[in-house]
């Protein structure tokens, strides 16, 4: 019975047993002969003294499954079945046994509860400590887990980098390769054609690449403090130029008198970003690059077909460092004196309003073997390039640009001699809608 109240304190548990310890004795005389007096039982009890307390006469009662009527006036109670009588009473009575046995239940409880408390204590502190312990556990797989994880995602992404590095150099090495070829016009058919590159070309997609990255950004005008935004410009369409005479001049000039006025690989020019040819084991370096050259729309087919000619520089344009082909290594420079598809046969570069137009623009393989660095104006009249020590003339001249000394803000590159220079692809384009660069600023406000 000590283990009935594991859930209540004990004031509650001592309350409810001295509630079950009778003050008040109702019992039935069980034997007359004997004086032998037996107590109903508690809820029997209760029943009576209830009724006795509200000053009712008679009440009804259920005592060891049987039935009875209790009279309270003169203290029996009658057997509803067998109609015996028997005398009753009530008396006021203290069990001292009933105290002594709840008190020592009291005891009991009371161990009880200290013996769980301390149990549970115990196992609350195993438990804790075993919880301490996952949780240490837990944070050192966390973090070995983490460590490991980013181990792993470095080495991926260290992977990757080199992967894309190893592709890109890969892919840089291929577009070298496939941009510094000439074409092998041995077999051809025609001495001169023009044939479009296929947009999945490899070719294709290396010159356009190369094309967008030269795009540059320049002064609203040449004495202006303000630059505006660099072109934004699609590629509409690329054409290679095999032009069979003029590709056996170009390689006479290579393996000739360029050739000749260079004992020694070619001295490599400073500023230089442009795509620089290839040059193959145990030959000489001659500066070969592929620039860029802009003209009229009108005359893309012809100049295409008889090459560019030195002879005609600075008819349209100026000629600040000498009477030479001018090329550049910014696309966006040579745009500058193109003209587009809507302008009439013979516009002029600063006649064109036509923003949006589709131009062309040549990408120009050209030898500029030892270079003049020229960082002063004063040779608008010079037809070639300047002497060196030895009386030999330059290959070449080379705009330096103002943040190397000299006086243009992009470079540009001028040679003398026809040969020099071999037009290789047509680029056919559109500046966007929205783009804002010099040219368009003027174009759409002149």
């Amino acid at each position: 019975m000590a283990h009935q109240y594991p859930d209540k304190r004990p004031s509650e548990v001592l309350s409810e047993i001295l509630r079950e310890i009778p003050v008040i004795q109702w019992e039935f005389l069980e034997n007359e002969a004997e004086d032998r007096w037996l107590p109903y039982t508690l809820l029997a009890s209760q029943d009576l003294e209830h009724a006795y307390s509200c000053f009712k006469s008679k009440c009804f009662i259920s005592f060891r499954q049987h039935r009875y009527e209790v009279n309270l006036r003169q203290l029996t109670q009658r057997n509803w079945n067998t109609g015996t009588v028997r005398r009753i009473r009530r008396r006021e009575a203290v069990d001292l046994p009933a105290l002594s046995a709840a008190s020592q239940e009291m005891l009991d409880l009371l161990e009880f509860n200290i013996q769980s408390r301390k149990r549970l204590k115990t196992e609350n502190d195993a438990l804790k400590v075993s919880n301490d312990t996952l949780q240490t556990s837990h944070a050192d797989l966390t973090r070995q887990l983490d460590k490991e994880r980013w181990e792993r995602d470095l080495g991926l992404q260290v992977e990757r980098v080199m992967c894309d590095a190893e592709k890109r150099g890969l892919q840089q090495q291929l577009s070298r390769q496939i941009l510094s070829q000439l074409p092998d016009w041995s077999t051809l058919c025609t001495d001169y054609m023009q044939r479009a590159l296929k947009r999945y070309d490899p070719k294709f997609t290396a010159l356009r690449d190369y094309f967008l990255q030269s795009m540059a950004s320049h002064r609203r005008s040449s004495q202006s403090g303000q630059w505006c935004p660099r072109p934004d410009v699609e590629v509409t369409d690329i054409v290679e130029v095999v032009n069979c005479n003029k590709q056996r001049a170009y390689e006479t000039a290579r393996g000739g008198e360029v050739l000749h006025r260079n004992s020694h690989s070619c001295c490599a020019i400073p500023g230089v970003t442009a795509f620089k040819c290839t040059v193959e084991d145990g030959c000489r370096d001659l500066n070969e690059y592929l620039l860029f050259h802009g003209c009229p729309r009108h005359r893309v087919d012809d100049i295409a077909r008889r090459g560019i000619d030195p002879q005609r520089g600075g008819e349209t344009t100026g000629s600040l460092f000498g009477r030479g082909a001018y090329f550049a290594q910014n696309a966006s420079k040579s745009d500058l004196y193109t003209t587009c598809h809507e302008c009439h046969g013979n516009a002029n570069y600063t006649d064109c309003r036509h923003a949006e137009g589709e131009r062309c623009i040549f990408a120009v393989r050209v030898m500029l073997g030892e270079t003049w660095l020229a960082k002063t104006q004063g040779l608008s009249q010079t037809i070639r390039a300047p002497e060196r020590s030895n009386g030999d003339p330059f290959d070449s001249i080379a705009a330096v640009t103002k943040k190397n000394g000299g006086i243009v803000d992009h470079m540009e590159f001028v040679i003398f001699d026809r040969q020099l220079s071999l037009v290789r692809y047509l680029f056919y384009y559109r500046h966007k809608t929205a783009c804002q660069c010099h040219n368009c600023q003027h174009r759409r406000t002149a």
